[in-house]
């Protein structure tokens, strides 16, 4: 990643931007493609924010939506999967065990 210059990160970010101002927020959107046919299970798998309103919006959410799992790692980064990967592995391994 270290490799791209600031042409490839400003094209990202404009991209990000857009995709934003589209859709506010990732959940709006899987509920608008949830809504458009069958729901495919989805599983959030985060270390960041640490803010426990963002966890408790996303449970939320979940609870309204049994096809979307929330599980916040215990990781300090924004690479949990590079950072707790046991868990990060447990996590998906239990969320896999639940779709059918």
């Amino acid at each position: 990643m270290s490799a791209y210059g600031f042409p490839m990160w400003s094209r990202a970010g404009r991209e990000i931007l857009q995709s934003f101002a589209a859709q506010p927020t990732p959940l709006a959107e899987f509920a608008a493609l949830a809504a458009s046919g069958s729901p495919c299970p989805t599983a959030h798998l985060y270390a960041q924010p640490r803010d426990d309103s963002y966890l408790s919006t996303q449970q939320a959410f979940a609870a309204e939506h049994d096809w979307f799992h929330v599980h916040r790692l215990s990781a300090n980064s924004h690479f949990p999967c590079l950072e707790v990967p046991a868990e990060s592995a447990a996590a998906i391994s239990n969320f896999l065990a639940g779709v059918e």
